[in-house]
């Protein structure tokens, strides 16, 4: 487990290296209809256009916010994308700065065998490497050319950061399986449950994410936690709403009903 300072030093850490050694300094990287692609203020319009097409897609009420996709110098994993000049299908996941903390729940709870559903661009991945009371990493990834673009930078970054002298602490073992997470069946004892499948933040993500609890439950060992990507920002979010839209009675209605 790591404190909020050190996971969060870690996670702009994490950005570093992936625009150094995973996303392409110019274009796109390609593999099926998903792509790596590198965001910078020039193109600030295509970013805008694309975001207003996100919002017209969702449901006013559901939709709270999109992932990545905002003006400035970060690195996203879009799908449908197959020309710089035209407009994703789906952003995934980037390394803006907010999504970066929006990962720090798991990272100050991870401990022992952590299971990871959804692998995006592995952000998430050496803050954990980092942390000497992870023993395991499990990663449930629906997406062949996600893993075929994302994995082996993964396998990289274990060998490189696991093979130095000052990396004192036992070798963490990463397995990435392609498999839907709604139909894995993983082995008992993990002590880290962290689900991340959704590439917008919307109160119909509940649903699913009580679901997966609740059918993950039996494989969390004693004493370990489970949570999901935004999961306690949404339900703030569903009791706020909840209240709002809660009756209010006048004091006349409540004379006429006396």
């Amino acid at each position: 487990m790591l404190s909020q300072k050190r996971a969060s030093a870690l996670l702009n850490k994490s950005a570093d290296i992936i625009h150094q050694k995973l996303v392409p300094k110019t274009g796109m990287k390609l593999s099926g209809k998903f792509a790596l692609i590198r965001t910078n203020k020039a193109t600030k319009e295509f970013i805008k256009k694309a975001q207003e097409r996100e919002l017209s897609k969702a449901e006013p009420r559901e939709l709270i916010m999109t992932k990545g996709l905002k003006p400035g110098r970060y690195a996203s994993l879009v799908e449908g994308l197959y020309d710089i000049d035209r407009l994703p299908d789906t952003v995934w996941m980037s390394t803006h700065h907010p999504e970066r903390l929006s990962n720090l729940p798991v990272l100050q709870n991870a401990k022992g065998h952590v299971l990871i559903a959804g692998l995006g661009m592995g952000l998430i991945i050496y803050p954990l490497l980092m942390d000497r009371d992870v023993k395991s990493i499990t990663v449930v990834e629906k997406n062949k050319d996600v893993i075929k673009l994302v994995e082996p930078y993964i396998h990289r970054l274990s060998y490189d950061y696991q093979n130095h002298d000052e990396f004192a602490r036992p070798r963490c073992i990463i397995n990435i399986h392609n498999a839907d997470i709604f139909k894995f069946k993983p082995v008992p004892g993990y002590n880290t449950i962290y689900l991340d499948i959704w590439p917008t933040i919307c109160l119909s993500n509940l649903k699913q994410i009580w679901k997966l609890k609740d059918r993950f439950k039996k494989h969390l060992a004693p004493g370990g936690w489970m949570g999901a990507w935004v999961e306690d920002f949404l339900i703030r979010k569903l009791e706020y709403t909840a209240k709002k839209q809660k009756p209010k009675h006048s004091g006349a209605q409540h004379e006429a009903a006396a």
